[in-house]
Order: C-alpha cells, then sequence, then structure tokens
C-alpha cells in the first residue's frame, strides 16, 4: 500500500504487516484453490483457532443429546485460553502498535492505514 516509503517508515510497516500475517496465519500457497490445505505454522493463530474450534463444535454437535463429554469441555477449555491470548495481542496491535505506525505515516504525509474492510464503509 505504500510502495514509496522507505527507510525507518518502512520497516515500521514491514514489521506491523508482519504481525498481521502470522496472527492470521494468512499463507501463500502455491495454488489458492488448495490453500486451506496448507497447514498452519502454529497454534497461537486465528486460523488454527477457527479449525480447532470448527472441530470441537462438530463433536459437541453431533453426538448424542448429552452434554459434551470431559474431552470435549477440556479442548473448549484449552482452546478458549489460547484464543483469550490471541485476541490479547491482536487488540495491543490495533490499540497501540497500528496507531504509532499511523502517527509516522501521518507525519510524513503517506495515507494512513485503517483495519476496516471498504465492504463496512459503503
Amino acid at each position: 500500500a505504500h510502495k514509496d516509503a522507505n527507510g525507518d517508515l518502512q520497516k515500521s510497516i514491514d514489521a506491523l504487516d508482519a504481525k498481521v500475517v502470522a496472527a492470521a496465519d494468512i499463507a501463500e500457497a502455491p495454488n489458492p484453490y488448495n490453500a486451506w490445505s496448507v497447514p498452519p505454522d502454529n497454534v497461537q493463530n486465528f486460523r488454527y483457532l477457527d479449525t480447532a474450534l470448527g472441530s470441537l463444535m462438530q463433536a459437541v454437535d453431533g453426538g448424542a443429546d448429552a452434554a459434551p463429554s470431559p474431552d470435549a469441555q477440556n479442548g473448549y477449555t484449552k482452546l478458549s485460553g489460547m484464543l483469550d491470548v490471541s485476541l490479547q495481542k491482536w487488540n495491543a496491535l490495533k490499540t497501540t502498535e497500528l496507531p504509532a505506525l499511523n502517527a509516522k505515516l501521518k507525519a510524513a504525509g503517506k495515507k494512513l492505514i485503517s483495519l476496516e474492510s471498504k465492504k463496512a464503509k459503503s
């Protein structure tokens, strides 16, 4: 987005970009139609948690009309903690790191970065 940025400003943009990619686990797949099959790099990202929580939901919904098993309850507890940590990191990125980068961009007369999708604005 900021092709004409350079020096420290470009380093700041690249650092924030790397954190967003890590949080979402955005994977560049050679074949975009197979991107879903690329395994996550680690478990501290939203893509892994989305898959794991979806599997847990299927296990709980797909069973008999009974309370979730102890394994499902333990899985939920573990995943909830992982999600809380991931959301705290994401909130820090949005509330601290992004505004700091936007202050640098504004000072350099560049366009600010927004996390809102273009669809949400229209």
